[in-house]
């Protein structure tokens, strides 16, 4: 393990002095991101609803041990995310001490962890000029900026989509391994944003339809165990309360004459969501 370290370090370096303009784009484009990401970011941080009852039910994990099955509410009552999200936010809860700002400073982190992915990602897929240009973009965007300034489930996606995307195109291109990241990445997505799959899911069936990826049966199995580790406790919350969210997501869809209306109505308000999305994101100034 010591060998390969040493070995990977010394082709780093290399590559480093032979790109060097490459990569003091991404140096400098780190500093400028992590600076209006971070900058007074205790102060300027959003601390609402979402936010306290996040904190709370992490402070009650921590404190009292009291691990939940469910995360956050969804847009629909009575229909919850999985727990992920809590996890995760154990995390940096715990090497703050219990501060209640520390899942901004999370999300700042992972939004600033961005950049790097970014440009590993589109190297890897592209070249080294739209690596660059990429780490620029995600560095300075505004939407992207802002909502790496406060804690919310959906404001770590980004960097989730882009090692899921990277995966799905290596996948296609007959790296079968990358399945299993790939598979972690969706698990945690749907479990931050159930909505995303609408995104996903699609990009998935596409792709295995046009490359015909040669995923062995094994390997599904793997995948498929992913997953179920990842919603176990949402089928345990099921078990357990008498299977509140699919009798809840039922009467949803079939139990109101309006519903239709107001699941169009929710899908039109997500594709302007998407355009605005891309408009602030890739135009400074838009």
């Amino acid at each position: 393990m010591k060998k390969l370290i040493t070995q990977y370090f010394f082709s780093l370096k290399e590559d480093v002095f032979k790109h060097k303009i490459s990569y003091l784009i991404l140096l400098v484009s780190l500093v400028v991101g992590g600076y209006v990401r971070f900058h007074d970011i205790i102060n300027y941080a959003v601390f609402s609803f979402d936010q306290g009852r996040d904190m709370l039910v992490v402070w009650d994990i921590v404190y009292n041990h009291n691990l939940t099955l469910i995360g956050p509410v969804t847009g629909l009552q009575g229909v919850f995310l999985g727990p992920f999200y809590y996890y995760l936010l154990v995390i940096p809860f715990i090497l703050s001490g219990g501060h209640p700002m520390s899942s901004a400073i999370f999300t700042a982190l992972v939004g600033m962890a961005t950049i790097p992915l970014s440009y590993l990602v589109l190297l890897k897929l592209f070249n080294r000029t739209t690596a660059a240009i990429a780490a620029i973009i995600i560095a300075l965007s505004p939407y992207l900026v802002f909502y790496s300034r406060f804690a919310w489930s959906p404001n770590i996606l980004p960097a989730i989509a882009l090692v899921f995307y990277f995966c799905l195109v290596r996948v296609c291109q007959g790296k079968v391994k990358f399945a299993y990241l790939g598979t972690l990445a969706l698990a945690m997505a749907l479990q931050i944003e159930a909505a995303s799959a609408i995104f996903y899911i699609p990009t998935i069936v596409v792709a295995y339809l046009i490359f015909r990826p040669k995923v062995g049966f094994k390997s599904l199995i793997y995948c498929g165990l992913i997953l179920l580790v990842f919603v176990s406790p949402l089928i345990l919350f099921e078990l357990k309360n008498n299977f509140l969210i699919t009798k809840n997501l039922i009467k949803f869809f079939v139990g109101k004459q309006n519903n239709y209306l107001i699941t169009t109505q929710s899908f039109g308000q997500r594709k302007t969501l998407l355009g605005d999305v891309f408009s602030n994101t890739f135009y400074f100034y838009s």
